[in-house]
């Protein structure tokens, strides 16, 4: 194949992804809030629903909980906007609470990948979501040893990969790097949908390769930005996320059974 011929087949696929994003974002635009999480989520499981279960208002339980130290669930702020989780946890558990707007309660160690979506790149959008991901960042070593048996690549990652998506944006350049420079460690990703832009962060391994590429500075000290961002996305998704042939969640479900009664006999009831 020519290099016309395989820039033809790239700028095809782009715009296929980009067509495809489009009549997902125009078929939940009239849903209220969640529009942009609606879209996402049926967008990432048309493309990855059988390596992972991919939900959106997510909160997350780990094996020491910290998670209610961080997360102020009972106000329900800090419910994660989408999260994908892998289908080779043991057990696939899924707790729901709530009862209109059900909330959905996930093992941490059973986490691939966190999303944040706004529909506008704005300073105050930007803030709010890295200080999320810097919570989130904080259960991250609580699920150390997660993986037995694991498919790793040149390019994974242990940790779960931490994503924000923005349709829009309306930020200065100057204020995204002074935001990016000083929350350097608690994102990977930030895809921007309408320039179809994706800022890579330095602790990714392919941000190395990307580096190799380029020959011009990038955005920041810690991060680069390349075009055909949804291309981009749905590729470093795949690369960044190890293949685990399985994931135990019971450590993150045992603390919820600490006031479990025992009898030191066989009975049909056990007294307080």
């Amino acid at each position: 194949m020519r290099k016309s011929d395989s820039s033809w087949l790239s700028r095809r696929v782009g715009e296929s992804l980009r067509h495809e994003w489009k009549e997902y974002r125009d078929l939940y635009a009239n849903s209220k809030g969640e529009a942009y999480e609606e879209s996402l989520v049926e967008f990432l499981r048309s493309y990855f629903g059988g390596s992972y279960d991919i939900n959106n208002r997510v909160a997350t339980i780990d094996p020491e909980l910290k998670s209610f130290e961080v997360f102020d669930f009972r106000r329900g702020d800090d419910e994660l906007d989408i999260v994908g989780t892998f289908t080779q946890s043991q057990p696939r558990v899924i707790f729901e609470t709530g009862a209109r707007s059900k909330l959905q309660w996930v093992p941490y160690e059973g986490v691939a990948f966190v999303c944040e979506v706004k529909s506008k790149l704005t300073k105050p959008a930007l803030k709010g979501d890295l200080e999320k991901l810097r919570k989130v960042r904080k259960l991250d070593s609580t699920i150390n040893d997660r993986f037995g048996t694991t498919i790793t690549g040149e390019f994974t990652i242990d940790d779960p990969l931490k994503c924000i998506v923005y349709d829009d944006c309306s930020i200065s350049e100057q204020a995204l790097k002074r935001s990016l420079q000083g929350n350097v460690t608690n994102w990977h990703l930030i895809w921007v949908v309408e320039s179809d832009l994706l800022i890579v962060n330095e602790s990714l391994p392919i941000f190395h390769q990307l580096m190799e590429w380029s020959s011009f500075p990038h955005l920041a000290p810690n991060a680069t930005t390349v075009d055909n961002g949804i291309f981009w996305f749905l590729i470093i998704l795949s690369t960044s996320i190890p293949t685990p042939l399985s994931i135990s969640t019971i450590d993150s479900i045992m603390p919820l059974l600490s006031d479990t009664k025992i009898s030191s006999s066989p009975t049909t009831s056990i007294e307080e």
